[in-house]
């Protein structure tokens, strides 16, 4: 008997030890969770003092910087530089998707052909 009391009192223990640890980033779960869709959206219910404004700005593609976000501003034949990865190469520019918002290049280093939205293409 005495020994289940001792087992409680450590689960009681741990769980207010993992509680205390882990209450810094309560807010942060929560809002991992609503992103997530596992538990309400209460972002209604929070004041607005609590709520962070959402992030302008940031980091941008070369191709939406230089206002190039939509395949009309290429043309055939039309020789680019593409972003892929952590890499760039040189490409012309061999068929024009409107419909999809997609450009096909030809990179000139190796004839290889790849797919790219215009905003990972720059002229």
């Amino acid at each position: 008997m005495a020994t289940m009391n001792l087992d409680v009192a450590i689960r009681e223990l741990v769980v207010a030890e993992i509680e205390r640890a882990l209450d810094p980033y309560r807010d942060m779960f929560g809002r991992l969770g609503r992103f997530l869709g596992t538990q309400k959206a209460a972002a209604a219910l929070e004041p607005r003092s609590l709520r962070r404004p959402g992030r302008r700005g940031g980091r941008r593609s070369a191709g939406l910087a230089n206002g190039k976000g939509e395949v009309s501003a290429f043309t055939l034949g039309q020789k680019v530089r593409y972003r892929q990865g952590r890499g760039a190469f040189e490409a012309l520019v061999t068929k024009i998707d409107p419909a999809g918002n997609a450009l096909t290049l030809q990179r000139i280093s190796d004839s290889k052909i790849v797919v790219r939205p215009p905003s990972k293409v720059m002229a």
